[in-house]
């Protein structure tokens, strides 16, 4: 026989957990399981001041994240390099 317990937890399993901004923009919930989608150039109404304004590449997450990942070295530091890295940010943080 069911529990409380077992229902609410099958409540749980249905929610969707949904990036709350893209999903405010796009007007559609977007599911955290889905990558960040591209929001720049499009135009909305600001919550609090009841503007328009256009979301350009800095407000866009996803352009956020394409832009960090080509800053990351794609070949390996030299051993030096890394000798130097450790000393400065410690072993344990790369």
């Amino acid at each position: 026989m069911p529990t409380e317990d077992d229902a609410l937890a099958r409540q749980v399993e249905e929610l969707t957990v949904i990036w709350v901004g893209a999903s405010y923009v796009l007007g559609r919930d977007v599911p955290v399981s889905e990558p960040y989608p591209h929001i720049c150039g499009l135009r909305v109404v600001g919550v609090m001041s009841g503007r328009e304004y256009t979301l350009w590449r800095r407000d866009c997450a996803a352009c956020r994240v394409e832009q960090t990942s080509r800053l990351r070295p794609v070949v390996p530091l030299p051993p030096e390099a890394r000798q130097i890295t450790d000393r400065i940010l410690g072993e344990s943080e790369h």
